[in-house]
Parts: C-alpha cells; structure tokens; sequence
C-alpha cells in the first residue's frame, strides 16, 4: 500500500504541477492555500443548508468544482490556459451565480443593506465562506500582479469576477436562509 504523507514538504517547500517547487510561503501557495480552505468552507455550509434552503446544495456542489478547476490551474508551474474549466466557460458561471442572486433579492425583497453575520447556523457559515472567498480574490489578485508572466490578465480576471460574484452570491444565500428560516436580520 501506498503511503499517504511523502515528506516532501518537510522542509516548507510545495510542489507545483508539471514541475517547480516553491516556499509554502510563495504568493502561489498562499493563494492556493486560500481557494482550498474556501472550498472546505463550503462543504461545511452544504452540510448545513436548512431544508428550507436544500435546493443550493447543488449550486455550491458545482462552484466547489469551479475552485478546484482554479486549483488546478494555480498549481500549474507554467504559463496556463484560463482557469476556469472548459467546461465551467461553456456553461457561463458568473452568469448562473447572477440569475440565482436575482432571484434571491426578489424573494427577499431586494434587501442589500450592511448586516451583522449571524442568524441561522448556515447563513452565519455562509457569511464565514463570503469573507474566505473575498480573500481568495486578494491572494489571488496579488498572485497576478506579481506573477504576471505565468498569470496574465486574460487568464486571471474571470477568475477575479467569478470570485467577486460568487461572494455577492453567497451575501445573498445568508439573507435567504436568514428569511425563510424566520430569522431577523441583525441590521448594522
């Protein structure tokens, strides 16, 4: 049987795809770092959806594929291709995430103003995922302006506007929860 650990990262260094090792500090390892813990937030959340809120448990299925698409891509030691999926691309991410946004602020009446997070258990976990992603945005952001050559513009901003929308998204999730879980919103 394989062995799980490798001690190649002992001496705190990570290894990238297709080659390259860099400090775990690297602005890239950081970054990567910030999109995977996102993700674990959201599986936390999806485990906490109320039944009142189910139906998102398929919508954050799929952006947790979306990050790891943007994962992947991170990883890669060398000048890549967009990073979100092929498939994610086609299928037009930011725009889902702006219909379901949509929707949501019709049904919650278009509330936008500052609030506390908190609430129900979900929507407080989903405004913890909404301050993990805004980072994600910020590493990842830096990552492009230092690493440009590897990361160009044209490869980072979708990713920059699927992060920020999927924040506004998840902004909007915690009201919802908050609303039809009967929960008042702590107004700040």
């Amino acid at each position: 049987m394989a062995s799980f650990y490798t001690g190649n990262g002992d001496g705190g260094i990570g290894e990238l795809l297709f080659g390259g090792r860099v400090p775990k500090c690297d602005p890239r390892m950081m970054a990567l770092g910030d999109v995977d813990e996102l993700n674990s937030h959201i599986g936390l959340l999806i485990v906490q959806l109320p039944p009142e809120a189910g139906e998102f448990a398929v919508l954050l299925r799929h952006a947790q594929r979306e990050l790891m698409a943007i994962s992947g891509r991170l990883a890669v030691a060398v000048p890549c291709e967009p990073l979100l999926g092929e498939a994610a691309v086609a299928d037009n991410p930011v725009r889902r995430l702006e219909e379901r946004i949509d929707s949501i602020m019709t049904e919650i009446d278009g509330y936008s103003g500052f609030v506390l997070p908190g609430g129900h258990l979900a929507a407080a976990q989903a405004h913890v995922a909404r301050t993990v992603c805004r980072r994600c945005e910020r590493s990842i952001v830096a990552l492009g302006r230092q690493q440009s050559f590897i990361l160009p513009d044209e490869v980072l901003d979708p990713v920059i506007v699927y992060l920020n929308r999927f924040s506004d998204f998840l902004f909007a999730l915690a009201c919802l929860i908050n609303k039809r879980t009967g929960i008042a919103e702590n107004p700040w």
